[in-house]
């Protein structure tokens, strides 16, 4: 669950933070507002293409960092990731910054550590989705409509599926 969101320096942003609350979270405005942007940035964590065009005219680079709360993930692969990464959650919480430098270039960071795009594509792909329209991301993956229904299905399917 993302439990905090902070941006400075992205596009138009000075700097904002956002604190969703339990459940469903909406995010509303005029057109030109800026709510894209927030999404914008959420992707960049996730390991979206960097651009130098993210960074604020007048400043050197632009930052995304989110945190969010995985104590509840019971995900296989989420677990792996984490442990041939060398990443270890602090008490369930992970923090993952991105970093765009006017070069293009981009720093990503999980916990502290710097990690590649594609090990940070690998981590985050488990913790968020977002979906618009004609958006779909995980949910077209066969191993997550296979987890979801195993989460579904509870202890009473994992026996099942263990013979």
């Amino acid at each position: 669950m993302l439990v905090r969101l902070e941006i400075r320096d992205f596009a138009v942003i000075s700097n904002i933070v956002f604190e969703p609350g339990k459940g469903l979270n909406v995010i509303s405005g005029e057109t030109g507002a800026g709510k894209s942007l927030i999404v914008d940035a959420i992707n960049l964590i996730l390991g979206a293409k960097a651009s130098r065009n993210l960074v604020r005219t007048g400043s050197s680079s632009a930052f995304a960092e989110a945190v969010f709360d995985c104590s509840a993930i019971n995900d296989e692969e989420f677990k792996n990731a984490l442990e041939e990464s060398g990443i270890e959650d602090d008490d369930g919480m992970l923090i993952i910054s991105r970093t765009v430098y006017e070069s293009g270039k981009s720093v990503a960071r999980i916990n502290g550590a710097g990690v590649t795009n594609q090990v940070l594509k690998q981590i985050s792909s488990c913790l968020i989705d977002i979906h618009g329209q004609h958006d779909h991301q995980s949910l077209l993956s066969e191993s997550k409509q296979k987890g979801i229904l195993d989460d579904f299905g509870g202890e009473e399917l994992a026996k099942i599926n263990a013979v």
